[in-house]
């Protein structure tokens, strides 16, 4: 006879959404409402085992928990070190099905962009949003201490304290600082601090799929006084909780327009700007970056490609059709061909070294690309199309790459240098 092995199985760990919980509430309740309707019509009320069966805590279960936890959640009022006096709920280890539903969309960026919220954590960075005009919706903590540098007097918002190990489960971090807050992703474009010291530069991210390095580049962009920020489609959701931690709060110090298509990004850019690329590569000079070389510069390119057969003959057909001069009546076609893209894949923009390009003369626009894979077809097209140039920065000991983010600062603090020193000529003259 076979001898059955017992062991300890585990369950498997759901997670709802709320909208799943409360349709599993309704089925829970309907099914409790319709035991009690059979033990009615069989006489169970009547006797003394229909009493022991509705006295036992199993059926305590079947009872909604929205109800349940708005019975037990009582307001607490907590002073603070510093005398501020506010109200919370505490959640229980069994009440945390209202935090994780939460934390879950603020995660998800199908959630995000439909709920229009994301998630702040820590003190400093749900201070730095709140000083800066951003909606708070919900504010979690664990710990009381974690609240001290928060204008607790100020939030009129619903304010819960939950498990420490919770919160722990929900954090990035691997000390979580104790404190989480819901706020509204603010419009397009739109902050509410007033500005001071901006520069005519408008910062462009074309695929920076790295958080750390998207969150670093608006960092800098918002230190140096940027007037812009466009991050294309390729782009890492900026409102992503890493992104946001990375870039500490400057997120609303400058306006940020997201998830653009590249006819719809270079619609931003100001008249007779100069269009620049942030590179890494050999410096490719040329006499005069707006001169008009680019037909034979695409020439050039026709005749290495087709030496080495590395171009098929629709995108030597869609090269020989390219017309720099036509006014780009079929711009938004050409930023989405294969056959164009191709060619513009391969093109090698002329390019110098960061302090030796003037950015003094007019508005500045920056491309900063994605550090592993380099430059889109379609980032190059737009610094083509503009005249533009690539812009290096020179690096010593054979070194072959640059962070992205660190590029992007020795670019943007060159170009401030030289607009600043150019303002000081004017006021002396």
């Amino acid at each position: 006879m076979r001898e059955r092995r017992s062991g300890l199985r585990r369950n498997m760990l759901q997670v709802l959404t709320p909208d799943e919980e409360e349709r599993k509430l309704a089925k829970s309740r309907a099914k409790s409402k319709s035991a009690k309707v059979s033990q009615s019509h069989m006489g169970y009320n009547n006797n003394t085992s229909a009493v022991k069966v509705q006295n036992q805590p199993v059926n305590q279960k079947l009872q909604s928990p929205a109800s349940s936890k708005g019975e037990r959640l009582q307001s607490v009022q907590k002073r603070l070190e510093n005398g501020t006096v506010f109200e919370y709920k505490a959640l229980r280890e069994k009440d945390d099905s209202r935090f994780g539903p939460v934390m879950m969309c603020a995660k998800s960026r199908k959630h995000r962009e439909k709920k229009k919220e994301m998630l702040l954590e820590g003190s400093r960075l749900i201070k730095d949003a709140v000083e800066a005009g951003s909606v708070l919706k919900m504010l979690f903590f664990s710990r009381v201490e974690a609240l001290e540098d928060l204008p607790m007097d100020t939030l009129k918002v619903p304010i819960y304290k939950v498990q420490h190990h919770s919160l722990k489960l929900w954090s990035d971090l691997v000390t979580p600082p104790g404190v989480m807050g819901i706020f509204q992703i603010p419009n397009q474009g739109e902050i509410s601090m007033e500005r001071t010291d901006v520069i005519p530069v408008t910062l462009v991210c074309d695929n920076i799929r790295d958080p750390g390095n998207l969150g670093t580049i608006i960092r800098v962009g918002a230190a140096v006084g940027c007037e812009r920020i466009l991050c294309t489609k390729g782009c890492v959701d900026i409102w992503e909780p890493k992104v946001l931690r990375s870039g500490a709060g400057c997120h609303f110090r400058v306006p940020i327009i997201n998830n653009l298509e590249w006819e719809t990004v270079v619609s931003y850019f100001p008249a007779e700007s100069m269009v620049c690329l942030a590179d890494v590569g050999k410096v490719r000079q040329s006499k005069d970056y707006r001169s008009r070389l680019r037909v034979e510069d695409l020439r050039k390119l026709l005749e290495q490609s087709t030496s080495k057969g590395a171009l098929d003959q629709g995108t030597l057909q869609a090269s020989e059709d390219f017309d720099m001069d036509s006014g780009s009546n079929n711009e938004k076609t050409l930023y989405r061909d294969r056959h164009t893209l191709a060619l513009f894949k391969r093109l090698q923009l002329p390019s110098n070294v960061y302090h030796q390009v003037d950015f003094s003369r007019t508005s500045s626009v920056l491309v900063v690309s994605n550090e592993s894979e380099g430059p889109s077809p379609q980032a190059k097209k737009a610094v083509f199309d503009n005249y533009g140039q690539a812009v290096v920065v020179p690096m010593a000991m054979n070194v072959e790459s640059l962070n992205n983010s660190v590029a992007t600062g020795v670019i943007l603090f060159e170009i401030k240098r030289q607009l600043t020193v150019k303002d000081k000529i004017d006021v002396e003259n």
